[in-house]
């Protein structure tokens, strides 16, 4: 679903930004109807050269058609001239580089075998799903 007029500080409430780059931020909102949570990422469009929207704009339509258990889940997106946000699924328990950060923190602790070919095996799954459909994902992160 893409909401074009839809101004989405009005179906969602921002908490708080948790990563920042180039082209935006990412937030953690909360959905007022539903009262739960999700990511926005938002996309700053002034500015970028046509190509970057236009790849920003693919990004949008491929995360609506990926349906898998291992990629996070696209919800909706706004736009207006200026703005392109991404609502996508939160996974409250973090990511791979949150879990990374936490054991690294806690000297003498480290992840079983069993921990490092799971995550293995489901990003390779996800990667599986996403070649699949002819996409090439060219900024994998923790």
């Amino acid at each position: 679903m893409e909401n074009k007029n839809s101004n989405y500080t009005t179906i969602y409430q921002e908490e708080n930004c948790i990563g920042r780059g180039s082209f935006g931020c990412a937030m953690i909102v909360n959905h007022r109807k539903e009262n739960k949570k999700y990511i926005a990422k938002k996309i700053i469009l002034e500015g970028l050269q046509p190509k970057e929207q236009e790849a920003c704009m693919m990004e949008v339509h491929f995360l609506k058609n990926l349906d898998h258990p291992n990629i996070v889940k696209f919800k909706e997106s706004f736009f207006n001239t200026n703005l392109l946000v991404i609502v996508m699924e939160y996974c409250e328990v973090g990511d791979l580089g949150y879990h990374i950060k936490r054991k690294v923190n806690k000297p003498g602790e480290i992840f079983t075998e069993f921990e490092i070919f799971n995550w293995f095996v489901q990003i390779c799954l996800a990667l599986e799903y996403v070649h699949a459909r002819r996409i090439i994902h060219r900024d994998i992160k923790t």
